[in-house]
């Protein structure tokens, strides 16, 4: 048992630790134990873990066998409460992100708009559109930034990768409800035009800061 998970309110963790250690098979116990051991909160991430498994056994089961993928877990559980959150309601997502060959590169503002369209294009039986579009982009946010964050803990990339990846999602995300916004308004007022005939583009008229506005 790691040293950090021995205090005195941390008997619940142990014996979190040790279900968890007999759901998986005896070569991987040790290597858990490592990884909790040098994470930033042993205790969280160990409760986090129980959780889990007890939702999500089979999801655990194929995670702990995958490249990465206890340390993704680790890394997640004892970072980040709101994403942890995320990933017990979703655990197909980290399933999806470690088989998606993108941990160790940068993905490009077009290759984040491409998946975000397929994102928000899959089916579903919602009667409201615009608010079905709000929650499909809300979600790719959160995905996505739980890859960064995988890509960040486990030293797949530098503070510049993390920098531009995260410029490149808020580019897409901005887009995409740019074109959702504009697509609402052309389905109720027409298409707007220039003088010439020509259709009307996309324009910022104003941008300050609270402070300068005041």
């Amino acid at each position: 048992m790691p040293e950090k998970l021995q205090h005195s309110d941390s008997r619940h963790a142990q014996f979190a630790l040790s279900a968890i250690a007999h759901s998986i098979p005896p070569d991987l116990q040790q290597g858990l134990e490592i990884l909790l051991s040098q994470s930033a909160d042993p205790q969280a991430a160990v409760l986090r873990l129980e959780r889990f498994c007890d939702a999500h056994p089979a999801e655990f089961q194929q995670i702990a066998w995958t490249p990465f993928g206890l340390q993704a877990l680790i890394a997640v559980f004892s970072s980040s409460e709101f994403l942890s959150e995320e990933l017990l309601r979703h655990p197909g997502w980290l399933v999806s992100i470690l088989g998606s060959g993108c941990l160790h590169r940068v993905r490009s503002t077009p290759e984040m708009e491409a998946d975000l369209a397929a994102w928000i294009a899959q089916e579903d039986d919602s009667a409201d559109p615009a608010a079905l579009s709000a929650l499909k982009l809300a979600s790719f946010r959160r995905r996505q930034i739980l890859r960064i964050l995988v890509r960040d803990v486990l030293g797949f990339a530098g503070l510049p990768e993390i920098t531009e990846e995260l410029s490149n999602l808020a580019d897409a995300i901005i887009a995409a409800a740019c074109h959702a916004v504009r697509d609402e308004l052309e389905s109720r007022f027409g298409v707007p035009h220039l003088a010439d005939g020509s259709a009307c583009g996309f324009t910022v008229l104003a941008l300050a800061s609270s402070a300068a506005a005041s």
